[in-house]
């Protein structure tokens, strides 16, 4: 998998409800680009991002459903938040393409992390504690762990992807077992895309 692909399986291999069919139909992981943990990724842009998380609330109350650097983010007349991102996505260089707006409210979640600890969480999405105990049965969203697993992975970064960093890349080797076979492989001038066409 790629980029988000990669955090389906992060959570598919992870969650209660299907590790056990994931698990036992994997033979070996391969994420490209892999996003999990992002309290502290590389990007000043997405990271600039997460400070208009209260635009990205109101925006989707009235409407919004698409977000991005492309040229089809809808038809939504003077969305402020795509205008924030157009504006950051260019002014700190990084690309994703359309977005739904529920995916960078989602993302948004994950780089502002939670008060305990580093900060470093992966988990669902966060509704609120109503919505959430409707959703999960508990106020919080369900964090995904990976201290049990048992799926051999194969992590394939860019050393400039703007979704990673140094730290980034160390927390989540340091969230497998240790004995588990799971190698990280690091790609000097490579960015999020860069797996997708190195050329």
């Amino acid at each position: 998998g790629h980029s988000q692909g990669t955090a389906q399986m992060f959570a598919s291999l992870s969650d209660k409800a299907t590790k056990d069919f994931m698990r036992k139909h994997t033979d070996h992981f391969m994420a490209l680009a892999p996003i999990c943990y992002m309290k502290h990724i590389g990007s000043t842009g997405l990271q600039l991002m997460t400070k208009l998380s209260g635009a990205l609330d109101i925006a989707v109350t009235l409407g919004a459903k698409v977000i991005g650097d492309g040229s089809c983010s809808g038809s939504w007349f003077l969305n402020p938040a795509d205008l924030a991102y157009k504006a950051a996505a260019a002014l700190f260089q990084f690309h994703t393409g359309n977005t739904c707006m529920h995916q960078i409210q989602h993302f948004s979640q994950l780089i502002n992390g939670k008060p305990e600890g580093n900060g470093e969480t992966f988990r669902k999405f966060d509704y609120g504690a109503e919505e959430n105990k409707k959703k999960y049965g508990q106020e919080t969203p369900t964090e995904w762990f990976f201290h049990d697993w048992v799926t051999p992975a194969t992590l394939v970064v860019g050393q400039d992807d703007e979704f990673s960093s140094d730290e980034t890349r160390k927390y989540i080797m340091s969230q497998f077992p240790k004995t588990l076979d799971v190698k990280m492989h690091t790609y000097s001038g490579w960015n999020h895309i860069s797996a997708l066409d190195p050329a």
